[in-house]
Order: C-alpha cells, then sequence, then structure tokens
C-alpha cells in the first residue's frame, strides 16, 4: 500500500567541532576547547539569563508574553539528551501524548483530542511549511512527519486549538519544528557519532553533523546539515530464520542559502529530505486469549515464547516513509511594519507492506491455516 500527500502554499504575514559516543541512551559528549576555556564559556552560561523567543503567533515574541498554551524545547537541549525524536521528547511537553503502531506510524495526541479517524488533529510544521491535513484520504493522523532533532533551534508545541492561524488541522494543537538559520557571521562546524547496542537485539550506531559557511562578506551563507542512523532490531522471525527484522535506518538533511540583500530585506532558502526504512513493523507475540468466545486468561497479554521477542510471518514486511520539503522565506522590515513572504511545496510518502496470513478468519482459524 502507498499513500502519498503533497502541498503547495504562499502565504503572507504581517508582524510588528564536538565529538559525542552514545551507548544504551547515555551520550558522553567532550569538546576542543581547553579547560579554562570551557570553564569560563560555562561561569558565564550560568550567570546569563536566557529570555525564550517564539513564533508561534506568527511574529517573534517572548515566551512569557505569549498568550497561550506553548512548550518550547531548545534543539541543543534535545541533542545534549540524545532525544532525536518525537517518541523521545513528548515526555518533555505537558498533555502531549505519542501512540506508536510498531515502528510504521505515529498519532499524536494533545490534551487527550483525538479523532480517532485518518485526518490530522496536531498540525506537524517545519518553519512555515505544514505537513499535516485534515482530510481523510491523507492518513496523516499517523503518517505525521516525524523530523530528526539535530541542528534545530527550537520546537515549539502549542497546545490548544489553533485552527485561526494553523488551518483545520490543527484543531487539538500544533507541533513546529525551527530551524537553525545560516549564521552570516562566522563560520561553524559540528560533528557527532554514536552507538548503541539493545539486550537481546543488535548494535546500532549514528552520526550527524553540520557545517556553516558565511560568504560575499558576510552578505550571505551557506548551512547544510545531515543525519543517519542505523536503528538495531531486537525482534526475531523463527518461521523464517531471520533475526532482528525490525531494524532500520533514517537518514535526512537540509540545506540553506541566506542572503541578506539589505539591511532590511533577506531571502532565505531551503531543502530538506528525511528517510526511513524499517523491516517489520515491530509487533510482537502475547500469549492471547482462549479459543472459548468470552473465556479472559489472566496472562493473555503476557509475552509468549518464555519471553522472547517474535514475530512468525511467512512474508517479511517493510516500511519507508520520505519527507521533502523547499521553501523560500522572504523577509522585509519596515519602519512600523515586518512582512514574511513565506512560499513552499511539501511532500510525505509513505509505502508498506503487512503480512495478514495469520488474521482470524474464526476462532482457531486463520487465513492461511
Amino acid at each position: 500500500m502507498s499513500i502519498s500527500t503533497r502541498s503547495i502554499s504562499t502565504r503572507f504575514f504581517a508582524k510588528t567541532i564536538s565529538l559525542a559516543l552514545a551507548s544504551a541512551g547515555a551520550l558522553i559528549s567532550g569538546t576542543f576547547h581547553s579547560p579554562a576555556a570551557f570553564a569560563q564559556d560555562a561561569a558565564d552560561e550560568s550567570n546569563v539569563l536566557e529570555e525564550v523567543y517564539v513564533t508561534a503567533t506568527k511574529r517573534d515574541q517572548r515566551l512569557v508574553d505569549v498568550p497561550m498554551a506553548v512548550t518550547a524545547l531548545k534543539g541543543s537541549d534535545l541533542v545534549d539528551r540524545n532525544l532525536l525524536q518525537i517518541e523521545e521528547f513528548a515526555d518533555q511537553v505537558p498533555g502531549l501524548v505519542v501512540q506508536q503502531f510498531g515502528n510504521r506510524a505515529t498519532r499524536v495526541i494533545l490534551r487527550g483530542l483525538n479523532s480517532g479517524g485518518a485526518g490530522a488533529t496536531v498540525a506537524t510544521l517545519i518553519d512555515e511549511t505544514a505537513l499535516s491535513y485534515s482530510v481523510a484520504t491523507t492518513n496523516s493522523a499517523i503518517d505525521i512527519a516525524n523530523l530528526g532533532t539535530y541542528d534545530l533551534n527550537r520546537v515549539e508545541v502549542l497546545r490548544g486549538p489553533q485552527g485561526t492561524i494553523y488551518g483545520a488541522a490543527a484543531e487539538g494543537g500544533v507541533i513546529k519544528y525551527v530551524t537553525n538559520a545560516p549564521n552570516l557571521d562566522r563560520f561553524e562546524g559540528d560533528a557527532e557519532v554514536g552507538v548503541e547496542t539493545i539486550k537481546q537485539g543488535d548494535t546500532g550506531f549514528f552520526g550527524q553533523g553540520v557545517l556553516n559557511l558565511p560568504f560575499s562578506d558576510g552578505t550571505a551563507a551557506f548551512r547544510v546539515t545531515g543525519y543517519y542512523k542505523d536503528i538495531a532490531g531486537y525482534i526475531d522471525n523463527p518461521l523464517s530464520g531471520e533475526e532482528n527484522v525490525n531494524d532500520g535506518e533514517r537518514y535526512g538533511g537540509r540545506a540553506q542559502l541566506l542572503w541578506q540583500a539589505t539591511d532590511n530585506f533577506s531571502i532565505r532558502l531551503m531543502a530538506l529530505m528525511q528517510n526511513q526504512k524499517y523491516g517489520e513493523g515491530g509487533n510482537v507475540e502475547l500469549v492471547g486469549a482462549a479459543l472459548t468466545a468470552g473465556t479472559r486468561t489472566p496472562d493473555e497479554f503476557d509475552i509468549a515464547n518464555d519471553g522472547d521477542l517474535q514475530w512468525n510471518t511467512f512474508s517479511p514486511g517493510f516500511s519507508d516513509n520520505e519527507i521533502r520539503v523547499y521553501s523560500a522565506l522572504l523577509e522585509w522590515s519596515g519602519s512600523s511594519v515586518d512582512i514574511l513572504s513565506a512560499t513552499s511545496y511539501g511532500e510525505v510518502n509513505s509505502t508498506f507492506s503487512y503480512d495478514i496470513s495469520f488474521a482470524q478468519l474464526a476462532p482457531g482459524f486463520t487465513i492461511l491455516d
């Protein structure tokens, strides 16, 4: 089965080198600064109370001044804590619940609002590009744009109805990924690598990096970000003899170009891509209920096969998810008004295969019994 959604939009708004190693969820990092310089940087940061600005209402505002429930998560904090996707940082946001269907799909629920249908009730954006849709034909309720958090400025979560600003898909709220713009002032570079192991499973690794290059006498800059993660599996399929069948990979990146044409006019172009590929859906077999209708057993939800995580199917399944975003932001600042033009094209494609040969036609009888 294949599901594809696309959007093209133009909107106008007016408004007044480190190295890291990870193992089993623990992140250890170091820098190339001298100990004295590092201590001074830490002291300086501890003495500064940083104000957080968000764009929840389509204009820059201090978080404390926004007249709605907003949570802002700094991108650097997410990376430092190894919270690389929404299911990993959801616990940091009050009222945000993530319901996962194996590794194929994810449903986002804010403040308990969930239609249970195929249309999204929580909108997902990357900068000003919407990547979620309310219509039932898109399957956008579970095929969300689950973007990597590396080199983000922040993630903003708006709780409660936001349909006036963000449309019908935002009746429960909004999750907005805000990227780091190219830096016109200085060269920047960062890289991280890591490894993780899973008990009774496989070993995976990840790598990610960013490079910022200013040029043209500080009036333009190019920023490129990339990341790759080899996702370790931990579920076996004795029927086919395969191990770790739910393994996968996630990779993506962004390229951005910023041109400060004049003191009050700038153009920012971005191209983003992300691919996720998995084997089996991440389901495991349970002991199961008795064949007698109406009879319940206390262990029916226990892991079968003496606790070994297994999923027996004749045909191997898979799931692929692709995200593509192309955008152009034009910003002009006047003496009494600022104008932002956001033109974008976004695409989310999902393809998956699922073995239903074990589905029950009647108690005790499956399709391929």
